[in-house]
């Protein structure tokens, strides 16, 4: 039996000789933990064992589990449904229906809003894109439900402009009034698997339910069986895989006991070893239904955000769930609030520099740039092609022009391809566009610049005119 000193000793030195093979190592140091919880009863010495082992992983084994052939990626869970008068909709649904923000204890930081307004969906992208997240999984309910079509492509479409990727967890407690699964599955095959940006495993959609009562294993592997995919889905259901139509699980929230249950309820589900699991962060639950709740956990000041987190993070698993990004009725958002403001969005940036991309470099001031573009448009009356470069800007990784542009730091000229520029050029002017990418170099005369502008495409670009001056910014625009 190996002494407590000595397996700590044989960690540390197996850990530090030979970092290349550490995956390697890090099964090997989890098989000694095992084999030293069984034959020792000493659970003082096991709870220092446990933490040095945890720190070793963590600190040296994980970033370079990270480098494998399925990098850790975080996916928030999301809500397509809330609408509001003089938008698209009469009431305030999934805000209070006929009497707004009834229904959370929390609120947006701007304001209650519409789930089909671009500027709305513009704003939510590029939170989730500054924030570190790497798409969605939208809570959807199905083919013959209106509420799911509500602004569900509109969103597909401005992620894929941040280079952001989508999944689907379908509420499927709806498959008997929609035809069974069959049918639901062939949409979603026909309309979300073959979209480029949506979320797959080694060339195959993932797929998440919520397993309820009307499917069970074998309905789930023969209407599965049914549909022709052009790849074969991985289907995860909820907390447990409900096979043989399954192979992975997702946990979710178990807030009945507090957080005295929820922990020990993920801690559980990671104990599992489904083919694929997908594990469930969570910052706080405090729901505001009428006249019931499904339980309390405490927000702990984003304690339970970042503990649950870490826990998700260090699993070994590939996929991670965040839940959620705005579902206000039970106030588990980490969408910008009144009452948190970007707190949650700057744990997720340092969990991604710390665990994943020690280069990401958004910052949390970053955060706010999405913000001030959504109250800009909302606010503008008149030309907006000044917005739109700063969110052509946001879309492409530049927050540094992007602020330059909304402070009125840069010259901010704005010029149809047909007008005479009003500053002066300088031989060896040379023309990049927002990426910094060089357009073309100009050895112009003062007088031949009215032409300038032609053969410019529409959008923000930067001039530098060799005169030792800083650079400026110009907008092409086509009104």
């Amino acid at each position: 039996m190996l002494s407590f000193c000595n397996l700590v000793n044989e960690m540390i030195t197996t850990v530090i000789l030979d970092l290349s093979k550490l995956p390697d190592k890090a099964m090997i140091i989890d098989m000694r933990c095992a084999a030293y919880e069984l034959t020792n009863n000493q659970g003082f010495q096991w709870g220092y064992f446990a933490i040095i082992k945890r720190v070793i992983i963590i600190q040296f084994c994980l970033p370079l589990l990270v480098l494998g052939a399925q990098p850790i990626s975080f996916f928030a869970h999301y809500m397509p449904w809330f609408q509001t008068p003089g938008y698209s909709h009469t009431g305030w649904t999934h805000w209070g229906d006929t009497i707004p923000n009834q229904t959370s204890h929390y609120a947006p930081l701007i304001g209650l809003y519409d789930s089909r307004d671009p500027n709305v969906l513009e704003y939510q992208v590029l939170e989730m894109k500054y924030a570190g997240l790497d798409g969605l999984l939208m809570d959807w309910y199905g083919i013959n439900d209106s509420l799911p079509e509500y602004g569900a492509q509109p969103i597909f479409q401005v992620l894929a402009k941040a280079g952001l990727k989508f999944g689907v967890v379908w509420e499927d407690r709806y498959a008997a009034s929609q035809g069974g699964a069959t049918p639901v599955l062939q949409f979603i095959e026909n309309n979300f698997f073959n979209t480029s940006n949506y979320l797959t495993v080694s060339g195959h959609p993932v797929l998440l339910a919520w397993q309820t009562t009307y499917l069970d294993g074998n309905t789930w592997l023969s209407d599965m069986n049914s549909v022709s995919f052009k790849n074969k889905p991985i289907l995860c259901t909820r907390d447990t895989a409900l096979g043989p139509g399954a192979e992975g699980a997702f946990s979710w929230i178990n807030a009945g006991g507090g957080a005295a249950l929820a922990i020990p309820s993920l801690n559980n589900f990671l104990n599992h070893s489904y083919a694929y699991m997908i594990p469930t962060a969570f910052p706080r639950y405090n729901d505001d239904y009428s006249g019931f709740s499904y339980g309390s956990i405490a927000d702990q000041n984003g304690q339970m955000f970042m503990n649950t987190f870490v826990d998700c993070i260090t699993s070994g698993n590939s996929i991670i769930q965040i839940a959620t990004w705005n579902d206000w009725q039970e106030g588990t958002i980490i969408e910008p609030s009144v009452e948190f403001q970007y707190r949650d969005l700057d744990s997720i940036q340092s969990m991604r520099k710390k665990y994943i991309d020690p280069t990401f470099f958004f910052t949390p001031d970053n955060l706010q740039l999405p913000d001030r573009l959504f109250r800009a448009r909302r606010q503008a009356t008149s030309s907006v092609a000044h917005l739109d470069s700063v969110s052509d800007a946001l879309f492409d990784g530049n927050p540094s022009l992007a602020e330059e542009i909304l402070d009125n730091k840069s010259t901010g000229v704005i010029f149809t391809r047909f007008q005479t520029p009003v500053f002066g050029v300088h031989p060896g002017t040379v023309v990049y566009d927002v990426m910094g990418r060089k357009i073309r170099s100009f050895d112009l005369s003062h007088s031949t610049m009215k032409d300038y502008p032609r053969g410019l495409t529409s959008g923000l670009y930067i001039i530098d005119k060799n005169d030792g001056a800083a650079l400026e910014h110009f907008i092409v625009s086509d009104h």
